[in-house]
């Protein structure tokens, strides 16, 4: 019985520690985001006010404005998922190790082994497949 018992709490700490660190992803993604949106804005509103009276007459306000809280806000939509992806891989990553370490310790050596494979063609993506 006591086996039940510690296999139930050990799921019930492991699911609490995955909701504490979604809450923590999501909200640093926010805040990464909310502040590249910021800064977006106020370079494009710099931008705008830069234009001459010929260039801004060119373009409609209501246009200006569009792009100024639509496009901006999609930017970061777009950013605040894929950073909760990238921010809650390397989490996923550990918890998915440390249980297939569990099921199978005798795989070390194929967990290590993919690891490298995994830093190697990750390097070679990023930095040998420029154009």
């Amino acid at each position: 019985m006591s086996v039940i018992w510690n296999n139930g709490l050990m799921m019930i700490l492991v699911t609490a520690a995955g909701g504490f660190c979604s809450i923590v992803v999501g909200f640093l993604a926010a805040r990464i985001a909310t502040g590249m949106a910021r800064k977006l804005r106020l370079k494009l509103f710099e931008r705008i006010e830069s234009f001459s009276l010929a260039a801004f007459n060119k373009f409609s306000r209501a246009s200006l404005i569009t792009r100024s809280t639509n496009d901006i806000q999609q930017i970061q939509a777009t950013s605040i998922m894929l950073l909760r992806l990238a921010l809650m891989a390397p989490i996923m990553a550990i918890g998915g190790l440390q249980k297939a370490m569990n099921n199978a310790p005798d795989l070390e050596l194929d967990y290590c082994f993919g690891g490298v494979c995994f830093v190697c063609g990750y390097r070679y993506v990023i930095y040998d497949c420029r154009t």
